[in-house]
Order: C-alpha cells, then sequence, then structure tokens
C-alpha cells in the first residue's frame, strides 16, 4: 500500500497527459481510504497477491504506474456506472463523496471487486499507431502482412487499421531528447521535418493487405463488463463525456466492426498451446507478424520471455517475421535477445520493440520511442529494420516506405498493397 500511495502523491502532481481529473481523484484517494476501513480493505486485498517490480533489474513483477493506473480505471467504472461522464471531477470534494458513498455501499463494492478482477483494456484509438507503421514498412518487401495481435482486448487496434481511411490516425511529430532544464523535465525539439513528413505519410499508407487475428481471453460479446472497463480507461479522462470522441470509440469497438479482415478468438496468449489450436481452428495465413501492445506490463516481468517465445513459435516462414512488443519496456542489456518492463512510467519510455524470428540473435531493435501512450511524439529508434532482405537504419525504412507510396500516389507504380 506504501508503493501506491506514494505513486498516487506523484500523480497528483503531474498525472499522465496533464490530466486534471486523474490528479483530483489521487488526491482525494489516501484521505478516503484512511477513513473508510471497508474501501481500504477492498484495495488492500486486491495489491497483496501482486509483486511490485521496484528495481530495473529485478526480472519479475509489474510497474507501480501501471498497478495505479489500474485502480483508477477501476474507480472510474464504479463512478460511470451512476453518471455519463465525469463533470465536476477535476475536483477533489467530488470524488471524496464519491469514494466514500463506494465504501459504504456493499452492492457497489461487491462489483468493483468483479471488475478489479478482469482485465485492463488499453483502448485508446491512436495507440496502434506504431503497429501501422510496423506493417507498412514490411509491406515495403512486398506479400500481405497477417497479424496475431495478442492480447487485443475489444480490437480497437486491428479495427482502427482496417477502418483509418474513414477514422484516421492522429497527426503525429517527430521530437528529439534536448536534456533536462532546471525543474528536473525532460526538453524536447522537433526533429527531422522529412522524418516526420515519412512517418506521417507511412502511417497514413494505403491498407496492408492480410487478415488480422485478434485474440484475449475474454470476448467482449460474452463479457460486456470488458467494454465497460474499456470506456472507464480513457484518457483524457474528460472525453468520456465528449459525444464526438465516444462515437469514435463505439464505431472501433467489439468483433463485429471489420469482419472480412479483422478476426477474434477467445484464448490465452500465454499458451502455446491454446494458441496454435486457435490458428488450426481459424485456419488463416499464418502471421508475419505477432504483437503485444501494452499486453506484458499487466502479466509481469516475468511473463515477457514466455510472450516473446510464443510469438515466434507462431510466426510462419517470412524472411522478415517478427514479433512486436509495445509497452514500457526496453532491451534488457545484459541479453540483447531479452525485454524488460520500466519500473515507472515516464516521458519516452513508450516503446516499440522489435525481434527478427530470423535473426540469429534474436536481438531486441528499439524501433521507436513515444513522449506518452498516445503514440503521436515519436523519437526514431538508432536501430535497423529489415527492407527487401536487408538491415537498413529505421529512418532508412521509413524513407523507402514514404517513396513507394509517393510514387504510386503519383501514378508511377502499381496498385498498393
Amino acid at each position: 500500500m506504501a508503493m501506491l500511495l506514494g505513486e498516487a502523491s506523484v500523480q497528483a502532481q503531474t498525472p499522465p497527459s496533464g490530466d486534471p481529473i486523474i490528479a483530483a481523484m489521487w488526491k482525494a484517494l489516501p484521505d478516503v481510504l484512511d477513513a473508510s476501513p471497508a474501501l481500504h480493505g477492498e484495495v488492500l486485498r486486491w495489491i497483496t497477491p501482486r509483486t511490485i517490480k521496484a528495481e530495473e533489474t529485478a526480472r519479475q513483477g509489474i510497474s507501480i504506474s501501471q498497478l495505479a493506473g489500474a485502480l483508477r480505471a477501476r474507480l472510474q467504472y464504479d463512478r460511470l456506472e451512476r453518471r455519463r461522464g465525469l463533470h465536476g471531477h477535476e475536483d477533489p470534494a467530488v470524488w471524496r463523496r464519491g469514494l466514500l458513498q463506494l465504501g459504504r455501499d456493499e452492492d457497489r463494492r461487491a462489483r468493483l471487486t468483479v471488475a478489479l478482477g478482469f482485465p485492463l483494456n488499453t483502448p485508446h484509438e491512436d495507440r496502434s499507431g506504431p503497429l501501422e507503421v510496423v506493417r507498412q514498412i514490411m509491406a515495403a518487401s512486398g506479400g500481405p502482412v497477417p497479424l496475431i495481435d495478442g492480447g487485443t482486448g475489444i480490437l480497437i487496434g486491428p479495427n482502427k487499421i482496417a477502418l483509418k481511411d474513414k477514422i484516421p490516425f492522429s497527426p503525429t511529430r517527430i521530437v528529439e531528447p534536448a536534456g533536462i532544464n532546471d525543474s528536473g523535465k525532460r526538453i524536447w525539439l522537433p526533429g527531422d521535418p522529412q522524418v516526420q513528413a515519412d512517418y506521417q505519410s507511412v502511417l497514413a499508407g494505403p491498407k496492408v493487405a492480410g487478415d488480422m487475428l485478434g485474440v484475449d481471453i475474454l470476448n467482449p460479446r460474452r463479457d460486456p463488463l470488458v467494454t465497460k472497463l474499456a470506456r472507464a480507461a480513457l484518457r483524457p479522462v474528460n472525453e468520456i463525456g465528449n459525444h464526438k470522441f465516444m462515437r469514435r470509440f463505439e464505431a472501433l469497438a467489439g468483433t463485429r466492426v471489420a469482419p472480412e479482415v479483422v478476426h477474434f478468438a477467445s484464448g490465452d496468449v500465454t499458451d502455446l498451446d491454446d494458441m496454435r489450436q486457435i490458428q488450426e481452428k481459424q485456419n488463416l495465413p499464418k502471421p508475419r507478424l505477432v504483437s503485444y501492445i501494452t499486453v506484458a506490463n499487466q502479466l509481469g516481468d516475468e511473463a515477457m520471455p514466455r510472450l516473446i517465445e510464443n510469438g515466434m513459435q507462431l510466426l510462419g516462414d517470412y524472411d522478415d517475421a517478427m514479433v512486436l512488443i509495445l509497452d514500457f519496456a526496453y532491451p534488457d542489456p545484459a541479453d540483447s535477445s531479452m525485454v524488460r518492463l520500466h519500473t515507472h512510467w515516464d516521458e519516452g519510455t513508450y516503446t516499440a520493440i522489435g525481434i527478427y524470428k530470423n535473426d540469429p540473435e534474436r536481438r531486441a531493435r528499439v524501433l521507436f520511442r513515444y513522449i506518452s501512450s498516445r503514440p503521436t511524439e515519436v523519437i526514431v529508434g538508432q536501430d535497423t529494420m529489415m527492407v527487401n532482405g536487408k538491415f537498413v537504419p529505421v529512418e532508412e525504412a521509413l524513407r523507402i516506405r514514404a517513396a513507394q507510396l509517393g510514387a504510386r500516389s503519383s501514378g508511377r507504380s502499381g496498385r498498393a498493397v
């Protein structure tokens, strides 16, 4: 509990995305836990079995930032069961009244217990942007890019990619780190304008051929709570009351949005036998790409090796077959084939890491980093990607794909793939 309260103090002052509603909740919660033994006990029972990763070198546990985010989403779910949005919740006093009512209401606490037992979705539509950029670069070598998206939640990611011509990704900008200012805040400067133009062109490129299979342990059609929790986890929180924002969310959520190219199966991504059975039953081409978008941070550092190896076993026989990790993660300095979770989320720690199946070293490559998990501010990795059978710098891979797309749009090349 002490680590959670410490994180509450941090997020009360510097909330994710500067969100005042999140700040207000964390300002209110410590006093509420002191005043409500019932709610304190509920939170304590949820935290106690979990291992928190206290040091970067630890090989197990979840980040305290993940734990705090998971609790925040469940407490917002409780509030949203009683109102359409969270208007007025920028005030800690409003949160305090609502949380104290939760502590006094046994039925509400019982529903909170159920919600705390469900996995947490990470549903922002732009979060699949890095996945689309990687698919586009792989398409530069020709052929379709079939995908398995492990831990897909309510399919926001694959659906967004399938419908991006109707619901485009947000504009992005390339940035570069430039040190830390006197108050300890990171400084980011605009990056190369040409690289920015290339990244935006690739992100907005035509649809890449290839079926996309989303796999998650819960089926949103059978478990409506999955979608409710995804809604409660949205940021910025005040957008939950924005009708236009929520219409986009609802247009992208679910298993029937784009059934001609996006498929869903219930399964456990950590169980290779389960995943192989799903592959056999779905009868789709073997994937060229297996992705895990903010999945490991929910399962813990110890799950990362199994996720990567299962992905490798599921991949088909392609020269550039890849497992893509998009998470608050980094390559292990002691083992270049392994990926580790950060103990705390900070600017620039959200990272797209690719591991090629046919790389003899299976080295984890930093492809892109992002200022936040809403990946619109991009730091291009200083590593390499495979294009046409050769490893080239990430910036060059972007340039090659952008040039292809420019040629197609000007009529100098064939149909987009």
